[in-house]
C-alpha cells in the first residue's frame, strides 16, 4: 500500500495534467499530492490507533521510483526537442511541467536517487541507474536551462570528490579552485548567450533587495512578491527610464531567488528560522554518513543551487522531494526513536492525523469542483457565450484567487459592465501587482470617462513594462479625445521609435494605426 501511494504521489506530482481545468499543468499535480497526503494520514491514523506501525518502503524502492518517474520525464522532454515544437512562451522542452525551469529542476532533484541506483548489487538496477542517469543528465543539458547546467555541473564535481576524496590539502583547494572556475565560466557563457534574459533577472534581484531594505525584520508578507514587486519595478523604472534595463523588463510573479524571495516575504527572522533548518540537516548527516544519507544530501544540495536561480519549490514534487530526502537524512534510529515518542500519545496523534487528512482530502475536492466549473464557464466565455451569471456564482468559492478576479473583470469588462469591473479589478489589486491588471483598469476608466484615471492606471502599466505597446496606444487616443494633438504626437513618435522586444502581428497593428493617427493629424 505504501509503494503505491508514494508511486502515485510521485507520478501524480510530475505527470498529472487535466485539460479541464483553467490552468491544466500544475494545479493538478497539487491536488494529486493532497490526495496521496491525505490517504498516508488516514492509513497513519488507523495504524496509531492499533499501535502497529508498518509504514514501511525501503530507499532502494524509493530510488526506483524515483528514478523511473525522472526517466520517463526526461525522455518526455527529449521528445519535444527532438519534434521542435515550442509551446506558447517559446520553449521546446518543458515535459509535462509548465516551464524549462520546472523540467530541469524535477531531473536535478532525482538525478541522485539514479546515481544511487548505478553502485546496487543487482545487476539489472545498475544498468537501470545507468540508463536513467544518462537520460536525465542529456535532458537536463539539452533543455538550456542556465540554473540546471550549474546544478549539473556542481553535482557532478561533488560526485568526483566523493568518488576520488582528496586527502591532500592542496588537492583540495585546487578542486574547489576549479569549481568556481568552471562556475564561473558556465555563468557567464550563459549570460552571454542569453544576454537579455539575464539582464531582466539582475533587475529583479535589484529589485528584491530594494523590496528586502524595507521590511528587513519581518519581510512583507507570505505574498509579497506578486502583491508589491512591480510597483517597484515600476518605480525604479520610471526613475531609470532610459536605461536598457527598462527594455528587458517583463511581468513577474517570481524573483528568480527562493532565498533572496523567502527573505523579502518573512524577513530575517525567516532567514534565521531557514538557517536553523539547514544547520540540523547537516547535523542528521553528520551524525551518522551512510551512502543513502550522501544521496538525500545531494538532492537537497541540487535544490538549494538550482533555487538561487530559479523558483523549484512553486511545484509541488520539489516538496515531495525535501519531505524524502529530510525522512532518509533523520535515519533508522531516529525515525524509530520518533515513533517511540508518538506511542505515548497514539491516540491524540490518530485523531490529528485524521482531522487534518480528511480536511486536506475534503479540501481537495472542493478545489476540484470549483476549478472544473470556472474550467466550463470560461471556455463558454471564450465562445462567446455570456457566462456572468456562473462567473458571479463561483465568486463566493474564489473570490481570494487573483487569478480568477482578474478573468472574472475581464469578462465584466467585454460585457460592458464597466463600474462592476473596475470594482473586481481594484479587488484583484489586494492580492496582485501587475501589468496586465493595470491595463484592464485603465482602460475601464477610458471606458467610464475617467481620463484622469486612465492615464494614471496606463502609465503605472508602462512604468512596470516600458517595453509593452498597448498602453502608450491607449494614451495616445485619450489625449486624442482631451484635444492635446501635440501630445498625442509626441506619443505616436515615441511608439513608432520604439524597438518590440517580441515582434508580433498586434505591435505591427498598433504602428498602423499610430502611422494613419499621424498621417490625419
Amino acid at each position: 500500500m505504501w509503494i503505491i501511494l508514494y508511486t502515485f504521489a510521485t507520478f501524480g506530482s510530475i505527470f498529472l495534467s487535466l485539460g479541464s481545468f483553467v490552468e491544466p499543468k500544475i494545479l493538478p499535480k497539487w491536488l494529486a499530492l493532497g490526495i496521496a497526503i491525505g490517504w498516508v494520514g488516514l492509513f497513519l491514523s488507523i495504524q496509531w490507533m492499533r499501535k502497529d506501525i508498518k509504514a514501511k518502503i525501503s530507499i532502494r524502492q524509493c530510488s526506483i521510483i524515483l528514478a523511473l518517474a525522472g526517466a520517463v520525464e526526461a525522455v518526455t522532454g527529449l521528445v519535444q526537442f527532438v519534434k521542435g515544437y515550442p509551446d506558447v512562451m517559446g520553449n521546446v522542452m518543458t515535459g509535462t511541467l509548465d516551464n524549462v525551469a520546472g523540467y530541469a529542476s524535477c531531473l536535478c532533484l532525482i538525478l541522485p536517487f539514479a546515481v544511487h541506483l548505478c553502485f546496487q548489487t543487482k545487476k539489472g538496477l545498475r544498468l537501470f541507474g545507468k540508463i536513467a542517469v544518462v537520460v536525465m543528465t542529456l535532458g537536463v543539458l539539452l533543455s538550456c536551462s542556465r540554473a540546471g547546467w550549474v546544478t549539473l555541473l556542481i553535482l557532478t564535481f561533488l560526485y568526483l570528490i566523493i568518488a576520488y576524496r582528496p586527502k591532500n590539502r592542496w588537492r583540495k583547494t585546487l578542486c574547489i579552485a576549479l569549481l568556481a572556475l568552471l562556475g564561473a565560466t558556465m555563468l557567464s557563457w550563459g549570460y552571454i548567450q542569453k544576454q537579455d534574459s539575464a539582464d531582466g533577472r539582475l533587475l529583479i534581484w535589484k529589485n528584491g533587495i530594494e523590496m528586502f531594505k524595507d521590511a528587513p525584520l519581518f519581510g512583507h508578507g507570505p505574498n509579497a512578491v506578486a502583491q508589491k514587486y512591480m510597483r517597484y519595478q515600476a518605480t525604479y523604472l520610471q526613475q531609470h527610464a532610459d536605461s536598457k534595463e527598462a527594455y528587458v523588463a517583463d511581468n513577474v510573479k517570481h524573483l528568480f531567488c527562493e532565498p533572496l524571495e523567502m527573505a523579502v516575504r518573512y524577513g530575517l527572522l525567516g532567514c534565521l528560522l531557514l538557517m536553523v533548518v539547514i544547520y540540523t540537516i547537516l547535523c542528521l548527516y553528520f551524525m551518522q554518513k551512510t551512502r543513502e544519507k550522501t544521496m538525500a544530501l545531494s538532492s537537497l544540495f541540487a535544490l538549494a543551487v538550482f533555487s538561487l536561480f530559479s523558483y523549484p519549490t512553486t511545484y509541488p514534487f520539489t516538496w515531495l522531494m525535501i519531505a524524502t530526502d529530510i525522512v532518509i537524512l533523520l535515519g533508522e534510529e531516529k525515525r524509530k526513536a520518533l515513533e517511540q515518542r508518538c506511542k505515548n500519545y497514539h491516540h491524540i496523534v490518530a485523531l490529528t492525523l485524521t482531522i487534518i487528512s480528511l480536511g486536506l482530502l475534503l479540501a481537495v475536492v472542493y478545489r476540484y469542483r470549483a476549478e472544473t466549473r470556472w474550467a466550463k464557464a470560461y471556455t463558454h466565455a471564450v465562445a462567446g457565450k455570456d457566462m456572468l451569471s456562473e462567473y458571479e456564482s463561483l465568486y463566493t468559492l474564489k473570490g481570494c484567487d487573483p487569478y480568477f478576479l482578474y478573468n472574472y473583470a475581464v469578462e465584466l469588462h467585454l460585457r460592458g459592465q464597466y463600474q462592476r469591473s473596475m470594482a473586481i479589478a481594484q479587488e484583484c489589486t489586494n492580492y496582485w501587482a501587475d501589468y496586465d491588471l493595470e491595463l484592464l483598469l485603465g482602460l475601464n476608466n477610458i471606458e467610464l470617462g475617467e481620463y484622469v484615471q486612465a492615464e494614471q492606471h496606463l502609465m503605472q502599466a508602462h512604468n512596470m513594462c516600458p517595453s509593452r505597446f498597448e498602453p502608450l496606444y491607449q494614451l495616445v487616443q485619450i489625449k486624442q479625445k482631451q484635444g492635446l494633438q501635440q501630445e498625442a504626437r509626441r506619443l505616436a513618435i515615441h511608439i513608432l521609435r520604439m524597438k518590440p522586444k517580441v515582434p508580433s502581428t498586434d505591435v505591427e497593428e498598433i504602428k498602423n494605426e499610430i502611422r494613419i493617427i499621424l498621417n490625419n493629424n
